[in-house]
């Protein structure tokens, strides 16, 4: 019988133990996983940000009134729709 108890109290230690030691890791790697979601977040909103940018510099009419103001007045721009494709 005390054997019996015994082993129930070491079981029941062992166990307790362990479930302690898997929550503890458990949370850690939640930890984790909200640091990379955030992580993640921010890397999205920052290519949100670069691809707005991006649209607003390449923007055809921008770079016709930069062209305009800084570059010579003898500068040829050509346009898109006079350029023939030679075959």
């Amino acid at each position: 019988m005390n054997k019996n108890i015994l082993l129930l109290i070491i079981i029941l230690s062992i166990g307790s133990y362990s479930n302690n030691f898997l929550n503890q890791k458990s949370e850690e790697l939640d930890l984790e996983v909200n640091k990379k979601k955030k992580i993640i977040l921010d890397l999205r909103k920052k290519i949100k940000i670069e691809k707005t940018e991006f649209n607003y510099l390449i923007n055809p009419e921008r770079i016709q009134k930069l062209a305009n103001k800084h570059l010579k007045k003898d500068y040829i721009i050509y346009e898109k729709k006079n350029i023939k494709k030679i075959y």
